[in-house]
């Protein structure tokens, strides 16, 4: 669907290029300047062990580490 619309998407530099170049995309800088947004991850306590949403968690998480710095709020537990 993006590689044959006009459809625009913000994404993060150099994350997939792989996936780019595969279904015939460019990317361009963004025109304007714009604030860092963080991206995090958060999952209900009771699936905190569940190995199904351990399965999931991790591989997501190892994709985007590269791509963004390591936070606080990755490594400490919430809040109340």
């Amino acid at each position: 669907m993006g590689r044959t619309s006009d459809l625009v998407c913000l994404s993060l530099d150099g994350w997939l290029p792989g996936a780019v170049t595969a279904l015939g995309m460019r990317t361009f800088l963004i025109p304007v300047a714009i604030l860092a947004v963080e991206i995090g991850m958060a999952w209900h306590p009771c699936h905190s062990s569940d190995r199904g949403h351990q399965w999931f968690r991790d591989p997501v998480r190892a994709a985007v580490r590269p791509s963004t710095p390591t936070s606080s709020a990755e490594t400490s537990p919430p809040a109340g």
